[in-house]
C-alpha cells in the first residue's frame, strides 16, 4: 500500500460523515505524510506506523456520534454512541457493553419499582371498595403516600439519568482516546 491508496481508503471509509469533518481528517493525514516525508521517512514506514484506514474511520465516526449525542441528548443518540464505540474492537464488549447494560438494568428496575409504587394506590383503593371503605381508611391514606413516593422516585430517576447520560458520554470519549492511544499516563 502506498500513500495515495491509504488516503483513498481513508476517505472512502469516512463516507457518511459531514464533508467538513472528512476534509479536516484528510488534511491531517496528508499533512502528516508530508511532514514525515520531509524528515526522510519512506511511505512504507509511515504507513506501518499508522492504523488501518478502516480503524481510523471507525474511531472518527464513533467520536462524531458521541459529540452529536452531547449536543442532542436522548436515548437514541446514546444508544448510537454505545454501538459506534462497540465497533472499535472486541475489548469494547467488556469495557463498554457490560457496564452500560448493568446500569440500564438497574435504572429499569428502579423505574419499574417507581411505577408500581405510583399505580399501587389504584389496587389499594379497589381493594378498599371490595372490603368496605369503613375498614380501609388507612389503606387509602397509604395509597396516597405510595403514589407520592412513586412520583418522587420517578423524578429522582430522571435526574439521575441526566447524570448517567453525561457520565456514559465521558466514558465513551475516554475509551475512544484509549483505543487511539492518546490517553496520557
Amino acid at each position: 500500500m502506498n500513500k495515495i491508496t491509504y488516503l483513498n481508503e481513508l476517505e472512502t471509509s469516512l463516507k457518511g460523515l459531514p464533508r467538513q469533518l472528512i476534509d479536516q481528517k484528510m488534511y491531517e493525514y496528508e499533512t502528516y505524510f508530508y511532514e514525515q516525508e520531509l524528515n526522510g521517512i519512506s511511505e512504507e514506514k509511515i504507513i506501518k506506523k499508522l492504523k488501518d484506514p478502516y480503524d481510523v474511520a471507525n474511531e472518527v465516526k464513533a467520536q462524531n456520534i458521541i459529540d452529536y449525542a452531547q449536543v442532542r441528548p436522548n436515548f437514541t443518540n446514546i444508544t448510537r454512541a454505545v454501538i459506534a464505540s462497540l465497533s472499535l474492537g472486541i475489548l469494547s464488549i467488556f469495557v463498554i457493553l457490560i457496564p452500560v447494560t448493568l446500569i440500564g438494568i438497574i435504572i429499569s428496575l428502579l423505574f419499574l419499582m417507581s411505577l408500581i409504587l405510583l399505580f399501587c394506590p389504584i389496587l389499594l383503593i379497589i381493594n378498599a371498595f371490595f372490603k368496605g371503605i369503613y375498614d380501609s381508611v388507612s389503606n387509602i391514606l397509604f395509597a396516597i403516600s405510595y403514589s407520592g413516593i412513586g412520583l418522587v422516585c420517578i423524578i429522582i430517576i430522571f435526574k439521575i439519568l441526566e447524570y448517567i447520560y453525561r457520565i456514559i458520554l465521558k466514558y465513551l470519549t475516554w475509551y475512544i482516546k484509549t483505543v487511539k492511544g492518546s490517553v496520557k499516563k
